[in-house]
């Protein structure tokens, strides 16, 4: 966690801004992948794990944006109650059964949400200390202007 420490640390102001996005790793990796195989993928993986609970801090109350089977939202579990919010049934379902079968976990409240269609509100975010978007491809122009326009300390954009 040492090495992952001081090599952020030059990226410290982009990873805690809001909106950034530490999607520079991302369009590296490829690259790297072909010179060193699949030890990158694992240290992509995990330093895109690292950055994000590094942009969260010590909120307690996280909001996890397009929260999958719970890639982010499993983790920082570990320290804040999270609100994860997916449009898939199967995702969501795999996301709570993970939850429920890892004990010491805080809270995780899973919402059935179509972002694109009917995105949170400015008002819905109201607790939450940090806010994790992890969009899809399409990307999330509607969810992104309502969370433009809340009071949250600290967005992590993953990309």
């Amino acid at each position: 966690m040492q090495s992952m420490n001081a090599l952020l640390g030059q990226f410290d102001a982009m990873i805690l801004s809001q909106f950034s996005i530490w999607g520079i790793w991302n369009s590296t990796w490829p690259y790297l992948l072909m010179l060193v195989g699949f030890s990158v993928i694992v240290f992509v993986h995990e330093l895109g794990h690292f950055a994000v609970a590094k942009a969260v801090g010590k909120a307690g109350r996280v909001t996890d944006l397009y929260a999958g089977s719970g890639t982010f939202a499993l983790p920082l579990a570990e320290q804040a109650e999270i609100h994860a919010v997916e449009s898939e049934a199967q995702a969501l379902a795999a996301l709570d059964a993970a939850w429920r079968a890892t004990p010491g976990l805080k809270k995780i409240r899973c919402e059935r949400r179509n972002l694109v269609g009917r995105p949170l509100l400015p008002a819905e975010f109201k607790g939450a200390q940090a806010v994790v978007i992890d969009p899809p491809r399409a990307g999330a122009r509607a969810q992104v202007e309502h969370l433009a326009r809340t009071e949250v300390p600290r967005i992590a954009s993953v990309s």
